[in-house]
């Protein structure tokens, strides 16, 4: 271990290694009011900090299918729109709507689940009369409590691994982190992921250090909490395996409390006990579920509740044959865990295939294994890598300092190993299933990791205390750079990027979607159109290509909507009509991601654009047909503006193009070759450059 203080003396041998240092209380040193001053104060700035940056945007991302999810569950009493997504986040963010229940909308009986959530999310935020900006500041106020609290469990780890000023600077690390706060503020379920995640391993590896009927109920509680966050939780599993199998090949005996009992030696009966307390979680993790869903199995048991046509059958849904259909299966024969908790698990393993990614300018469908690492690289700031490598440092120090005071490189390892086994496995192995995911929409899907990293950073902290002049300038310097980026970045967290990306303004040519686009900028796009028609006397024509869910009419903005069908619950004109104008479109879609034409323009599509040009021009053309000729004449759009420098920028994920009647009839009429040649004479810069 890499503490020095003692855990009573009839702690066996183990129990004090993966303590690591002495626990607040009778027998053990108080920790003092500054320390309980430095954390209390972190936190509460945490959550000021990532409430007040989401506290003015409309909705975004998965924020509408939360809060729409959400209160369906509390109005019904089953989880019918959402299955897939994490049910404690979306009933722990409408828990304070019950003191002011909003209306809920009518639900049509023709309505496909598809696309439910859509058009009832639409008509629960803007045509039922709700103060929609209430809902997701309470929604979002409850959630930053979320990552608070994963900010003091930050702490809490870092202390007894680095004592009192490691946590002390740890925590300050995660209060000012980007990342953490750049969904903390928000209606999602990464961070009640990432929090459960961290206590779930931690609680697992305290049981295993000394069994007792709390701790397998605290740590089945937690792991309960983990699988309703979000679906990815199966993934602590092979977590859990590990730490058992590590704790099961040790020599040390194994403690356990109850009348009369001793330490356990031998493998077979310390097998037993393990076994038997794994089971114990399980069987508590399962009864959390159970009460979440109120003890029902059936998906659809209140004939109040609207049900729409559903579209997923347990056929389609396991009908791959893997792993997880085989368990799904096995569990819903057996009637083992509630339907609606299956069939979110079945729903998310069935939409891993096939879902479009971004990365560095290509547009591709699954999985790539450079794009973690990558979003990794770019979305993590640089200093957090130099505290790292210092905490680092310090931990190889305190060994060798231990190895010259007379205790072996092998046990000194051996103890360090078992104090950061929880963190260790948790990295190491979220990261193994991060490479081969085939889900790239978003390095928050890397959340769960940075706690982690947070806690090995507050080692650099040791430095301060025994390391050299230098050492301790460079810590100083990481540390206020790290904080200076914060500031500067607040309150646009969700944007940040390092140096080596560019930097917030470059963000999109490398990531889109989540990293940078999730609909944030919708208001302050419509204060620029304000300005701007005050500026010229009146409004050109707007056409917009919106990433994001809120409704851009309910929040005051007029516009032609243009190739973003998915987005818009609205009817619309098909092909959309447009000409000379300001063309106001998100970074996600102008990189082609989530359209029907990603990637640059071809020769194929140029001839299948002539040939629906035709049918359109000759009679009215099919829905398919006029969505198709949409789609492809803002492939040629975005073909013509990828050499054009934006008249402005909106935030860092919306890009706005003014362009005259001749440009627009050029890029989307005139033959591909006259194009090439205008956009090769305009020669500027490309895009955003």
């Amino acid at each position: 271990m890499l503490g020095t203080n003692a855990m009573p003396p009839d702690s066996p041998p183990l129990a004090r290694v993966i303590a690591g240092r002495q626990d607040p209380g009778p027998g053990g040193a108080p920790i003092p009011t500054r320390e309980w001053l430095v954390v209390g104060l972190a936190a509460i700035w945490f959550w000021g900090c990532a409430w007040t940056a989401s506290r003015n945007l409309p909705a975004v991302a998965d924020e509408i299918a939360h809060l729409t999810g959400g209160e369906s569950y509390w109005r019904y009493g089953i989880n019918h729109l959402q299955p897939e997504n994490g049910y404690l986040a979306m009933h722990w963010s409408t828990l304070p709507l019950r003191w002011h229940p909003p209306v809920f909308p009518h639900v049509p009986a023709d309505l496909p689940q598809a696309s439910a959530i859509l058009v009832i999310g639409n008509r629960f935020f803007y045509e039922s009369g709700n103060d929609a900006a209430a809902m997701l500041a309470s929604g979002r106020a409850v959630m930053a409590l979320v990552g608070a609290a994963l900010v003091v469990l930050i702490w809490w780890w870092a202390r007894r691994l680095w004592g009192s000023a490691g946590g002390m600077l740890a925590v300050v690390l995660a209060a000012f982190c980007p990342t953490l706060l750049a969904h903390s503020g928000l209606v999602m379920s990464d961070v009640t992921a990432s929090l459960f995640f961290l206590l779930t391993v931690t609680l697992w590896w305290w049981l295993m250090s000394c069994l007792s009927v709390s701790r397998i109920l605290l740590c089945g509680l937690s792991l309960g909490a983990l699988l309703l966050s979000k679906m990815s939780g199966v993934l602590v599993a092979p977590m859990l395996l590990i730490l058992l199998v590590m704790r099961l090949l040790a020599d040390e005996p194994l403690a356990w409390r109850w009348a009369g009992s001793r330490p356990a030696a031998g493998r077979t009966r310390k097998f037993a006990l393990l076994g038997g307390a794994a089971l114990a979680v399980a069987v508590v993790a399962a009864g959390v579920i159970w009460a979440a869903f109120g003890f029902r199995f059936s998906m659809f048991a209140n004939p109040a509740a609207p049900t729409p046509i559903p579209e997923f059958t347990w056929e389609s849904l396991l009908r791959d044959g893997g792993l997880v259909s085989h368990l799904v299966r096995g569990l819903l024969d057996a009637r083992l865990l509630p339907e609606a908790w299956l069939q979110g698990l079945a729903q998310m393993t069935h939409h891993l295939d096939g879902r479009p990614a971004f990365l560095n300018g290509r547009v591709y469908t699954g999985g790539s294994v450079a794009y973690f690492p990558y979003a990794w690289l770019v979305k993590t700031p640089l200093a957090l890598f130099g505290l790292m490598a210092l905490g680092l440092v310090a931990a190889i120090g305190a060994s060798r300092g231990r190895i010259l005071a007379g205790t072996s490189a092998a046990t000194s390892a051996r103890s360090r190993l078992y104090t950061s086994a929880p963190l260790i496995v948790l990295f190491v192995i979220y990261w193994a299933f991060a490479l081969t995911s085939q889900i790239n929409i978003g390095h928050r899907h890397l959340l769960p990791v940075y706690a982690p990293m947070l806690i090995l950073a507050g080692g650099a902290a040791d430095l301060l205390r025994r390391g050299s002049r230098a050492g301790r300038v460079l810590v100083i310097v990481l540390v206020t750079w790290f904080l200076a980026e914060s500031l500067w970045i607040r309150p646009r967290y969700l944007s940040y990027f390092n140096v080596f990306a560019g930097g917030p303004a470059n963000g999109y040519r490398h990531l889109v979607d989540s990293n940078v686009d999730v609909g944030q900028d919708l208001l302050a796009l419509r204060a620029w159109l304000d300005a701007d028609t005050a500026a010229h006397g009146a409004r050109e024509p707007v056409f917009l290509s919106f990433f994001g869910p809120a409704d851009p009419v309910a929040h005051g903005l007029h516009a032609v909507r243009f190739a973003d069908n998915g987005f818009d619950a609205h009817r619309r004109l098909l092909p959309a009509p447009v000409h000379g104008g300001l063309f106001c479109i998100s970074v996600t879609l102008f990189q082609g991601l989530y359209t029907l034409t990603p990637g640059p323009w071809t020769a194929e599509r140029e001839t299948l654009y002539q040939r629906l040009l035709v049918i359109a021009t000759g009679h009215t053309p099919t829905v398919a047909e006029a969505t198709t000729l949409e789609h492809l004449q803002f492939a040629r759009l975005r073909h013509f503006l990828s050499n054009r420098t934006p008249a402005a920028r909106i935030g860092h994920s919306i890009l706005i193009f003014r362009l005259r009647d001749d440009e627009v009839a050029l890029a989307l009429y005139a033959p591909l070759s006259e194009l090439d040649r205008a956009m090769a004479a305009r020669g500027e810069s490309p895009s955003g450059g």
